[in-house]
C-alpha cells in the first residue's frame, strides 16, 4: 500500500483571477500552471470553456473546492466519473445509506447552484467550501487499468439559502468528514468514483444565523427536489406518452400505483373504481403497440401535454427520511388521441382537456414516480374537428382496457 504525503489545499490563484478572461486566455492559464496535463490529459469541453481534467488527487480537491464556491455545474461535472455514487449518512440509520447516482448528484448540484427554487421555497444565495485532506492513500483498484486513491477530507460548508416561509433565511454550516474515492485513468486524468458522508464531527458549530448541524447528506437533501424537478418529470411523461414509449413511461410509476377513474355519480356512495400498475401498463401497451381493440379500433397518433398548477409537500420532512418527499401535484393536460376505426366510423380524435390529480413519492436515493393518478372531468366540450364530444382520460384508456 502506498502512502502519499499530503498538506491542506488552498485555491488562492484561481480566486484572484480577473472576471473577464477569454476561452483562450483560460486555456493559456491552465497549461502554464499544470503543464503536465497537456501530454497526459484530455480537454473536455464544457459548453464555452475548456476544462483540463486534474492529474493528482490534490488537484482533484482544488478543482472540487473551486467548482463549488463559483456554482460552476460543468466544471463540477467533469469531476465525476461516469460511474460515480453518493452514499448519504442518515444518523438514525448510520448502517443503512442512502445512495445516489451522478444524474442525481447533478440534479441537487444545479438546484443549488443555479438557485431553483426548491418545493418549500429555499433558493441558494452563496455557497463556501473549504477542504483540508485528513489521509491520503493509494488503494486496491477494481479496474485494472486505473490507480485508485482514498481520500478523507475535513469539510467545512457553509451554505446561505432565502427562504419563503417566515423564517427569511437560512445558514446550514457543515462541519464533518467526507471521504472520496478518485480513480485515476491510463491517461492520468482524476475523477470521483464515490463520495462517502461519514457525518458530522463532535461538536456544533455556534456561527451566526447557522441552524443546528447538519450533515452533507441532509443539506444536499434540502436542495434535492425543486420545482423544476416536477416540471421535469411531467415533460418525461408528456414525452413517453406521445412517442408512445412503454419502457420510459413505465419508469416513471411506482410499483404501487393505481389509476382512479372519474367519479360519474357524485352522489354514489360506493368506493371509486381504480386499476392497478399491472393493468394500466397493459392498456397503455395496447395503445402504444397500435393493438386492435374487440371494435376494430386503433390508436395512431397520440399528442400529450401536462401543465403542472399547483405542488403541495404530503410529507412531513420532520418525519420522512433524507430525500423522502411525497408530493400531490395539480395538473392541467391537453390530449388528443387520433384513432382508427375499423367498424365503420373511419376517424376518430378524442380530446382530453382536464385537471389531473398525481401524488408523487421518492423515496431516499430514488427518482420521483406516481403511485396515483386521479381523473377528473373535462373542463369543456371540444370544438375542434373531427373530435368526438367530450372525453375523460379514464374513457380513453377504457376503450382498450
Amino acid at each position: 500500500m502506498k502512502f502519499l504525503a499530503v498538506t491542506p489545499l488552498a485555491n488562492k490563484f484561481m480566486d484572484r483571477l480577473p472576471v473577464r478572461l477569454t476561452c483562450f486566455g483560460l486555456l493559456a492559464i491552465s497549461l502554464f500552471l499544470f503543464p503536465s496535463c497537456g501530454d497526459d490529459s484530455s480537454p473536455v469541453d464544457i459548453g464555452d470553456s475548456v476544462f483540463i481534467p486534474p492529474d493528482t488527487p490534490e488537484e482533484f480537491i482544488e478543482r472540487l473546492v473551486s467548482a463549488y464556491n463559483r456554482r460552476d455545474l460543468d466544471s463540477y461535472a467533469a469531476l465525476l466519473h461516469e460511474d460515480f455514487v453518493f452514499e448519504g449518512f442518515d444518523p438514525d440509520s448510520p448502517k443503512a445509506p442512502m445512495n445516489w447516482n451522478r444524474n442525481r448528484e447533478l440534479a441537487i448540484a444545479r438546484n443549488m447552484f443555479e438557485g431553483s427554487e426548491t418545493l418549500d421555497g429555499r433558493t441558494v444565495q452563496s455557497i463556501n467550501l473549504d477542504l483540508n485532506v485528513k489521509f491520503l492513500e493509494e488503494i486496491e483498484s477494481d479496474d485494472p487499468d486505473e490507480t485508485w486513491y482514498s481520500v478523507l477530507l475535513a469539510v467545512d460548508l457553509k451554505v446561505f439559502a432565502l427562504n419563503q416561509g417566515e423564517d427569511g433565511f437560512t445558514n446550514y454550516i457543515v462541519f464533518s468528514d467526507a471521504e472520496f474515492i478518485l480513480r485515476q485513468n491510463s491517461e492520468g486524468n482524476v475523477s470521483a468514483g464515490r463520495q462517502i458522508d461519514h457525518g458530522s464531527i463532535d461538536g456544533k458549530r455556534n456561527d451566526s444565523g447557522a441552524t443546528e448541524e447538519f450533515t452533507w447528506t441532509a443539506v444536499k437533501s434540502v436542495f434535492r427536489w425543486s420545482k423544476a424537478d416536477v416540471n421535469a418529470y411531467f415533460g418525461t411523461f408528456a414525452s413517453s406518452y406521445s412517442q408512445r414509449d412503454s419502457v420510459s413511461y413505465s419508469s416513471l410509476l411506482a410499483d404501487s400505483y393505481t389509476f382512479e377513474l372519474l367519479d360519474e355519480d357524485p352522489d354514489d356512495t360506493e368506493p371509486p373504481q381504480f386499476w392497478d400498475l399491472a393493468e394500466e401498463l397493459v392498456i397503455t401497451g395496447r395503445m402504444f403497440s397500435g393493438w386492435e381493440n374487440p371494435a376494430g379500433a386503433t390508436v395512431q397518433t397520440i399528442r400529450l401535454t401536462i401543465d403542472p398548477r399547483s405542488i403541495d409537500l404530503l410529507s412531513d420532512p420532520d418525519e420522512a427520511g433524507p430525500g423522502e418527499i411525497t408530493l400531490r401535484v395539480l395538473a392541467r393536460i391537453n390530449m388528443d388521441v387520433s384513432v382508427i376505426d375499423q367498424g365503420g366510423n373511419g376517424f376518430t380524435r378524442y380530446i382530453v382537456f382536464s385537471d389531473q390529480d398525481w401524488t408523487l413519492h421518492a423515496a431516499p436515493g430514488g427518482d420521483l414516480a406516481a403511485t396515483n393518478q386521479t381523473d377528473r372531468e373535462p373542463i369543456a366540450k371540444s370544438t375542434m374537428p373531427g373530435a368526438t364530444e367530450e372525453s375523460s382520460w379514464g374513457a380513453v384508456k377504457g376503450l382498450f382496457r
